[in-house]
């Protein structure tokens, strides 16, 4: 026969499986609000006002020309492909404009194609992101990549044909 128990122990027993169900469920969530506060690094930018990671904002920036960002980058000709990648880091204004002074690299390949993605930061345009419908300070991440391909032709001849796919990095 089991004991009876009183509505407060029940409704206690209830509220602890609902937790341990809730952290059961929620490790995910957990791990990503962990990854999601500033870190140490982040809070020399915090001189400028409120600072968040796009996981704290309801409405993130989004990048308005991406497709034209232009960065001034010669690598040294080197026959074949040659990929390179950069991903940095910069405040966003509540305007939705780079601020000065915020960008940095977080990694690249190349640490001369990292500092051509850096000059180019201030071209970005973003609708701000917004918290409670009011624009913020958000600290967006940006990944560019680039693709050359050298070839070789005979002096006077006609210029080598591109390849028929571009290069994958």
């Amino acid at each position: 026969m089991m004991p009876k128990l009183g509505i407060p122990v029940v409704l206690g027993l209830v509220g602890v499986a609902a937790v341990a169900v809730g952290c059961a469920s929620s490790g995910r969530a957990a791990a990503t609000s962990a990854s999601c506060a500033l870190t140490r690094q982040d809070s020399t930018l915090l001189a400028g006002g409120p600072l968040f990671r796009a996981c704290m904002v309801d409405d993130t920036a989004r990048a308005l020309n991406l497709t034209g960002l232009r960065t001034d980058f010669r690598p040294q000709p080197v026959m074949g492909e040659q990929c390179f990648s950069a991903v940095v880091e910069f405040v966003v204004d509540p305007r939705g404009m780079p601020e000065d002074g915020t960008a940095r690299v977080i990694t690249s390949t190349h640490s001369n194609y990292a500092n051509a993605v850096l000059a180019a930061v201030p071209q970005l345009r973003y609708q701000p992101a917004r918290k409670a419908g009011v624009p913020v300070r958000q600290l967006v991440r940006l990944k560019q990549m680039a693709a050359v391909v050298v070839t070789a032709s005979r002096v006077g001849g006609p210029p080598s044909r591109p390849p028929s796919s571009p290069p994958r990095c």
